[in-house]
């Protein structure tokens, strides 16, 4: 049995608070400790009022309180439209001088005043030639009024933040521990969410590019409704059951999603030729697609065959064990459980 929690990773998407927990086995391998799904009223990464930072704290203590999770002290995720990020190639430096670099390098690419930001950065990797040495960061610049508001409605709900990561991070980092990805390896991840897309380029477990696409699941289950002139709730049935593979009664409902399909796919597809031209490295050779949206049935091999890409499903139980029994209608959202997962993994990898 593993030891204490010490914290848990906790996610606000569009719909729910989702939370994770995920600790050390007795021989040394990790261990899914629990998992936590309270529903919220609230959107709070569009609608950031006072009165709607009061509900998300009393939303916040209901959702631990749903967990029975012990600790108070979490890990949490802000999502890649509310803050800054961006890989900078820069030439090698000493320790000490390593921030006043950076902040120089960022500052004509950020909007906004450089002292009204949070600024933190990983080193990706290191290029030497003949005469000089290129060091790539993952530069992430949260604006600190954004981030005082998240720790303020934390502290309403009794909860303690031992750190705040973007979205991509923790995506890259259940990935890289899941499918054991050598550092020198660049791979193309997709997080099919219900309101937005996320196109993630990671390198050694750390993004080297991020982009947010304004299209997710939801958008496939609409244009079913639309289509068909049913409601949502039997939309989103049709989906789950049919996909996009195209077969026998299903095959209407292929064609009535794979329009929306064709459009994420597509910048996707912009989003590689930009790593081809500008960004470079070992090659791209393999996607992950995760998210509540990655159950749709048919997903993996479309998503092959327009990409060329050797594409699965991501599966975040690789190498974690877990006793935890899901039924069988609710298997298919456990890849929605992705960022929380990346951050109840954090410090372990």
């Amino acid at each position: 049995m593993a030891g204490n929690i010490d914290f848990v990773g906790l996610n606000i998407g569009h719909s729910s608070i989702k939370l994770a927990s995920i600790g050390k086995a007795k021989d040394g391998s990790l261990e899914l400790l629990g998992l936590s799904n309270t529903p919220t009223s609230l959107d709070f990464s569009s609608d950031r009022s006072a009165v709607n930072s009061e509900k998300l704290a009393s939303e916040l203590q209901l959702a631990f309180k749903n967990s029975k999770f012990r600790t108070k002290n979490i890990v949490i995720s802000m999502s890649e439209t509310e803050v800054f990020s961006r890989l900078l190639t820069l030439p090698a430096v000493a320790e000490p001088e390593i921030s006043e670099a950076i902040n120089w390098a960022l500052k004509p690419m950020v909007p906004i005043s450089m002292d009204s930001l949070n600024i933190s950065f990983m080193e990706i990797d290191r290029k030497k030639n003949a005469n000089s040495e290129m060091v790539n960061w993952y530069v992430v610049a949260a604006p600190k009024e954004r981030v005082n508001q998240y720790v303020e409605i934390f502290s309403k709900a009794g909860l303690a933040i031992l750190a705040v990561e973007t979205e991509s991070l923790a995506l890259c980092r259940v990935i890289q521990h899941s499918y054991k990805i050598s550092s020198s390896e660049d791979v193309f991840i997709m997080d099919l969410g219900a309101e937005n897309t996320n196109v993630i380029l990671a390198r050694g477990g750390v993004p080297i590019f991020s982009q947010s696409i304004s299209t997710g699941s939801d958008a496939l289950t609409k244009v079913i409704a639309s289509d068909f002139g049913i409601d949502v709730q039997k939309a989103e049935e049709y989906k789950i059951q049919y996909g996009i593979l195209m077969e026998k009664d299903g095959e209407k409902i292929g064609r009535s999603i794979l329009p929306i399909l064709d459009l994420v796919t597509g910048e996707s597809l912009r989003i590689l030729r930009y790593y081809n031209e500008k960004i470079k490295g070992q090659g791209i050779k393999r996607a992950f697609i995760t998210g509540g949206g990655s159950a749709l049935k048919g997903i993996a091999p479309y998503f092959q065959n327009k990409s060329g890409l050797t594409t699965e499903i991501a599966n975040l139980l690789t190498n974690i064990k877990s006793n935890i029994v899901l039924e069988d209608n609710k298997k298919n959202i456990m890849n929605s459980f992705n960022v929380a997962f990346g951050l109840a993994l954090k410090g372990f990898i």
